[in-house]
């Protein structure tokens, strides 16, 4: 989701769908396809529930949370159906935009599963969960060279946006990115953040489709839920276990300041510790690229 609060009045864009590259149909699909790898790799048999037998899940940037309804479908059959250990499941869904007056915040008609909505900046608390599932973070550097000074501002906003999910996530988090470059800086900042990432995973049902090359810049490569990113806390039960296809990309870090010889890491880092603006800063920014 976009980071900077929209005006009063201004139409909310919250799902892929609502910014037009892709049906709702298409959208759902994919995501059920998500989901269908974190099983079939394992990620939700290596959850650990607390004491109480509850699993706690974030999910920040949620837009509208169109996810809902598959997601809430998958816990009841792949998890509480399956396993007697986890009694309960608590999911907290945020985003900065606000989607959830009124009725838009839909329960989960499931007696075990209960969600809580709240509008927060992304740079806000996180409370800790076991897991987090965070969909589509505006977070690419691929755009910089275009829109200057004021995008990097934005990135490094992302870039502890990213961190501080990664820092409530007490054993899993799972990023999908539309863009393999945005996936590559997840990769990067889980890093940072102690956890050890997979390679970037390219969605099954795009394979074949779109070319696995990062800063190509190619339009047709914007797709919802493309690419997978699992990162896990030691002891790691699933990232090690995680068998690679040629279309996924297992290669190095690599943003435009390091495509371009412009910047070092270390004056990244030293900018990412400088960035404590607010919001109202980057009302110029435009967040058409991602939801």
């Amino acid at each position: 989701m976009a980071f900077v609060r929209k005006p009063v009045g201004t139409e909310l864009k919250g799902s892929c769908a609502d910014h037009g590259f892709c049906t709702e149909e298409e959208q759902r699909a994919a995501y059920v396809s998500v989901l269908q790898r974190l099983a079939a790799e394992g990620v939700f048999a290596a959850l650990l529930p607390d004491a109480q037998g509850a699993l706690r899940i974030n999910v920040p940037f949620a837009g509208k949370f169109e996810e809902r309804k598959p997601l809430v479908n998958f816990l009841r059959q792949e998890v509480l159906n399956r396993r007697q250990d986890i009694r309960a499941i608590y999911i907290f869904v945020s985003d900065v935009q606000d989607f959830y007056s009124g009725c838009q915040a839909q329960p989960s008609f499931d007696a075990q599963i209960f969600i809580t909505y709240a509008v927060q900046d992304g740079r806000s608390p996180m409370p800790a969960a076991q897991l987090t599932l965070g969909m589509h973070p505006d977070c690419s550097s691929r755009f910089l060279t275009d829109f200057g000074e004021l995008y990097q501002l934005y990135y490094f906003l992302w870039q502890k946006v990213l961190y501080n999910n990664f820092s409530s996530s007490g054993q899993i988090a799972v990023f999908c990115n539309l863009w393999l470059e945005e996936a590559i800086e997840v990769q990067n900042v889980a890093k940072q953040a102690g956890m050890i990432p997979s390679a970037a995973l390219k969605n099954v049902i795009y394979r074949g489709e779109t070319v696995t090359a990062p800063l190509t810049g190619n339009k047709r490569d914007r797709r919802p839920f493309h690419y997978i990113t699992i990162a896990e806390r030691l002891p790691m039960q699933v990232v090690p276990k995680i068998v690679t296809h040629e279309e996924d990309y297992t290669g190095r870090y690599q943003n435009m300041w390091t495509m371009c010889g412009a910047a070092k890491q270390c004056e990244m880092d030293g900018m990412l510790r400088e960035t404590d603006c607010d919001s109202a800063s980057l009302s110029s920014v435009s967040d058409s690229d991602d939801e």
